[in-house]
């Protein structure tokens, strides 16, 4: 994704560990990342910001979330399938620089092994700003 281009739009499904989006983003270029709709963790549905009040069950559970300091079920994206590059995209991420060139990849913040539960998709859409 080149120079000031055409948003990119994109669903974001749930029950995916990794959605690869198709999108390359550069290092260096900024980018805006707008997401909307609502997506399901077992019975509880949340939007990209995820869940702020998480069921007993999910607090039990909170300390193996893939991101730990996120909600559950926040917006995630990350270059490349790489965890040390995951960033907070929620239902906004304005103004986000890459650190490297890479594919974005998004996720729905989850505890691994519990993506068989999850449900929906959130639709996200992409566009180089600089």
């Amino acid at each position: 994704m080149s120079g000031n281009a055409a948003p990119i739009v994109v669903a974001i499904r749930a029950e995916l560990r990794w959605n690869d989006t198709g999108i390359r983003l550069e290092a260096g270029g900024t980018y805006d990342l707008l997401a909307e709709g609502t997506w399901t963790d077992l019975f509880v549905p949340s939007g990209p910001d995820g869940n702020p009040d998480p069921s007993w069950m999910q607090r039990r559970a909170a300390r193996w979330l893939r991101v730990k300091e996120e909600n559950y079920f926040a917006l995630i994206g990350a270059l490349d399938r790489d965890l040390s590059t995951a960033f907070r995209i929620g239902h906004a991420a304005r103004g986000f620089r890459a650190t490297r060139s890479g594919q974005l990849t998004c996720f729905a913040n989850d505890v691994p092994g519990f993506y068989w539960n999850n449900r929906g998709a959130v639709r996200l859409t992409v566009t180089r700003t600089g």
